[in-house]
């Protein structure tokens, strides 16, 4: 029987981690004889945190009551520091997740196809509702250091960067319409959710992070390419993104400046 664990995170989003939860459970049962479903959740709520519910049927839930403010990686990574030390790291498909998502009932089916030994990270599908973007693939091919340095300049002038996110969307909206996007090897899939195989996890545990949020794309992308893996698109793995349930909550200047720290710490790979 297959393993998937996901790791998953939340901050001040109840109702999101609710539906999120509901529809793993949902998926989870249509593969109950080939595959055990386990949900890890970080609270990283500071304040005003809620019960979480872990009564499901078809998968298993462990909450961690952080109540401090790790950063999404920190949180996943507090988890998995736990996991390899009570447990080990044996699961097939290691999950890494935001919880403003809901998950596609035939989301496992499709995953437990996706068998290529080389592929260290899948990079499913992920449908904005409220824009029709597909978010992945989100790199294609890996960046310039040029443009590292670009993004780095808008982002220490966040006015800018909301005029340049602002022509990027409509950009975006616009090729999404006219472009599909089949099964293909790219250089990095969106950050809301990551799917890592057992090998890729284990020969790079422990993982260090250098930022405290965003960037994270890049980081796991450049640990694919170092150890001569693939990273892979999916479409047929598929869910839905409500999108930025607790980013929004930041502010354009304060994500400016932590996009910003984390690119000046990813751009060392870009030498």
């Amino acid at each position: 029987m297959k393993k998937v664990i996901i790791f998953c995170v939340n901050y001040n989003s109840y109702k999101e981690l609710d539906d999120y939860l509901r529809s793993i459970d949902v998926a989870a049962q249509q593969v109950t004889t080939t595959c055990r479903v386990s949900v890890w959740i970080a609270d990283n709520t500071e304040y005003n945190f809620q019960k979480i519910s872990v009564d499901y049927k078809s998968i298993t839930c462990r909450v961690f009551p952080i109540h401090e403010n790790k950063g999404y990686l920190g949180g996943i990574f507090y988890m998995l520091n736990v996991m390899a030390k009570q447990e080990g790291l044996d699961e097939d498909f290691f999950v890494f997740s935001n919880v403003d998502l809901i998950f596609k009932m035939n989301f496992f089916e499709e995953l437990l196809k996706c068998t290529d030994g080389d592929v260290a990270w899948i990079a499913p599908k992920i449908m904005t509702e409220s824009t029709g973007k597909n978010e992945n693939p989100y790199m294609i091919f890996r960046p310039l250091k040029l443009k590292i340095d670009l993004l780095r300049l808008l982002y220490r002038l966040p006015s800018f960067y909301a005029l340049y996110s602002q022509f990027s969307k409509i950009k975006n909206k616009k090729k999404n319409k006219v472009q599909m996007f089949n099964r293909k090897e790219i250089y990095a899939g969106h950050g809301s959710i990551m799917i890592f195989s057992r090998w890729f996890v284990e020969k790079n545990f422990p993982f260090v992070f250098p930022a405290f949020m965003y960037g994270e794309e890049i980081y796991f992308a450049e640990l694919v390419k170092k150890m001569g893996l693939r990273v892979m698109y999916e479409p047929m793995v598929e869910v839905s993104n409500v999108g930025n349930v607790s980013t929004k909550l930041l502010g354009n200047r304060k994500r400016c400046k932590m996009s910003y720290d984390a690119l000046t710490q990813m751009r060392q790979y870009f030498k």
